[in-house]
């Protein structure tokens, strides 16, 4: 939905702002950070992020629709990867190197599927995925 688009745009520019908050108030961890956090690239690459994410699910229920699969049933891997979106989206603002590409893709899908379980265990969602 818009607000979920929405909502995701705000949440991912208040994480790359707590992260610009990091970087400025612990400079020892300034080498694991991929760019440098100024103000106005902060809000981009938020903005990029959240939508990335957003319209990353946008296709996935998009193509369960079209193959008749219920909105309330399990689609793995692909419930776990509108990750992609926020990283092709994110390339309109930074590509990073190779090496961390290939982390983004190695590691990503199984975060989303830690937390998913994380907050279905916590009562935060009605189901794991």
């Amino acid at each position: 939905t818009w607000r979920g688009i929405i909502g995701g745009m705000f949440a991912a520019c208040s994480v790359v702002f707590a992260q610009a908050l990091l970087a400025e108030f612990v400079p020892s961890m300034s080498p694991l950070f991929l760019f440098h956090y100024q103000l106005p690239d902060v809000l981009i690459y938020g903005l990029l992020q959240g939508f990335g994410e957003g319209f990353g699910d946008l296709i996935k229920s998009f193509a369960k629709r079209r193959l008749l699969i219920k909105s309330t049933v399990a689609f793995f891997p692909f419930d776990q990867m509108s990750f992609l979106g926020a990283l092709v989206a994110s390339f309109i603002f930074y590509i990073p190197d190779k090496a961390h590409i290939i982390a983004v893709i190695l590691i990503s899908p199984f975060l989303p599927v830690l937390a998913n379980i994380l907050a279905y265990k916590l009562g935060w969602k009605k189901v794991w995925w």
